[in-house]
């Protein structure tokens, strides 16, 4: 069973709906909300960038910086 014609009629119904409501908001006619708008349409209109990414760096600190382990130093030569 196949759940791709589900979410297609799902997404469309959503995409549908928002359309046809977008209209009726009191703010739509607010200079911050068209802004708004505006940028998230930038955003959706940009084109994806496919290139794989090369020479990855993945940093991961814990959180014991120089100062926490010189006191845990400290207290465990006490």
């Amino acid at each position: 069973m196949s759940l791709k014609p589900y979410l297609a009629a799902s997404v469309m119904a959503l995409v549908a709906t928002g359309a046809i409501a977008q209209d009726d908001l009191p703010q739509a006619s607010s200079e911050w909300f068209t802004a708004g708008q505006e940028a998230i349409q930038a955003i959706i209109d940009r084109q994806m960038n496919t290139n794989p990414a090369t020479n990855i760096i993945l940093m991961v600190a814990d959180g014991n910086g120089v100062g926490t382990n010189y006191a845990i130093h400290e207290e465990r030569r006490a």
